[in-house]
């Protein structure tokens, strides 16, 4: 199989998305053009040629951080129609890229919950998911209560990605336990939560 060519253009973007994300979970966001830019290896020039300023870079990280995850995570669901095992897979990937990707991960925890266009990211597919679940009767909460749902596993799942951090659990443990909790918090019968759970993890292409 041939490797995807990129053009030169987009390899400098994902370079400065890349310096980008590394620095500002360091530093936090009130990082100057000139050091972004310098962290990427371009021109301060330059980088206004993919950025309009350094608010622009972050909502560009902010949405990507979730988006390229969700995507492979919901196109791994084809077939698979139970909202549980769909939500457990879900919350197990997360916790499989924290140990694959610390960057991505520590970017994650200092400000997935503070951003809102992040948040709407992950409620897209996560809200989807326990609609079903409440539609089939395998989850049991109030319509009213679904935005904080939402909060509530992105709160648990990034706690997850903390104890896989911090080298307290693996990711494979923090998958599988976050997953039980957060499907038995929805109204998911215990042995159906640790079945699925543990359950044969999907793969993502």
């Amino acid at each position: 199989m041939c490797a995807i060519q990129i053009s030169k253009a987009e390899r400098t973007r994902l370079s400065i998305q890349k310096a980008g994300r590394q620095v500002l979970s360091e530093r936090g966001l009130c990082v100057p053009i000139n050091e972004l830019a310098a962290a990427a290896g371009v021109s301060r020039a330059n980088f206004y040629n993919y950025f309009a300023s350094a608010e622009a870079l972050f909502d560009s990280l902010i949405v990507d951080a979730a988006l390229e995850l969700n995507t492979l995570i919901d196109n791994s669901f084809e077939q698979i129609s139970d909202p549980a095992l769909r939500v457990a897979n879900g919350i197990r990937h997360y916790c499989l890229r924290a140990a694959a990707d610390p960057e991505w991960a520590d970017f994650m925890l200092r400000f997935a919950l503070t951003q809102s266009k992040l948040v709407a990211v992950m409620e897209k597919s996560l809200l989807r998911d326990v609609r079903l679940g409440v539609q089939s009767g395998i989850f049991r909460l109030p319509q009213s209560q679904e935005i904080m749902v939402v909060l509530m596993v992105g709160g648990a799942v990034l706690s997850a990605i903390s104890a896989v951090r911090m080298g307290l659990l693996s990711a494979e443990q923090a998958g599988q336990q976050t997953a039980e909790l957060v499907l038995r918090a929805l109204g998911d019968e215990l042995e159906h939560a640790q079945e699925i759970s543990r359950a044969t993890l999907t793969t993502l292409d």
